[in-house]
């Protein structure tokens, strides 16, 4: 399906200004930085600068599995993301306003805040989460999927995200 592609503020890199565009509601793990900041849109301007991250992706980086010190079974690669229902259809969700191959923003890239069950009325568009009630789907970076609950403990939530803080994850507490 597709969906209105959101201001001209909010189109991808790179490209001409979309009316239409397909949306995802799955994103990448993005670490603990922040990188959602406006890049070229340009289609033959300078790409952006490298935004390197804890988590599997950042801007103009990409991590090689030898990088997942702490292991593909216990570092996210993608999963569910937290969406305000209010916009599901309408493209004014800051995490769901521009389309599947944006790059680097929050509407591919999630971090690490507190995973959220979606909620009419809340932006909070930098976490995972779902529609579902209280848990949402991740991948892992071995393969697995499991089901996660937004109550996770955050301090396993965080060392799931970040690919090589060489702690220890229980996998009692998600």
């Amino acid at each position: 399906m597709l969906y209105p592609a959101g201001p001209s503020g909010w189109q991808p890199y790179w490209t001409g200004n979309p009316t239409q565009c397909a949306r995802n509601d799955d994103t990448i793990n993005g670490g603990t930085r922040i990188i959602d900041a406006a890049g070229p849109r340009n289609i033959n301007g300078p790409a952006p600068a490298p935004a390197v991250t804890n988590g599997l992706t950042g801007r103009a980086y990409v991590v090689r599995i030898v990088e997942i010190a702490d292991g593909t079974s216990s570092t996210y690669l993608s999963g569910e993301k937290y969406i305000n229902p209010d916009h599901y259809v309408d493209a004014q969700d800051l995490g769901d306003n521009e389309n599947a191959s944006v790059g680097s923003d929050r509407d591919v890239l999630r971090h690490h805040y507190r995973p959220m069950q979606d909620t009419p009325g809340l932006d909070y568009s930098y976490s995972f989460g779902s529609a579902h009630s209280g848990v949402f789907q991740m991948a892992f970076c071995d393969g697995s999927v499991r089901t996660i609950s937004c109550r996770i403990d955050l301090i396993t939530h965080q060392r799931l995200i970040d690919r090589a803080d060489g702690e220890p994850v229980d996998d009692g507490k998600y």
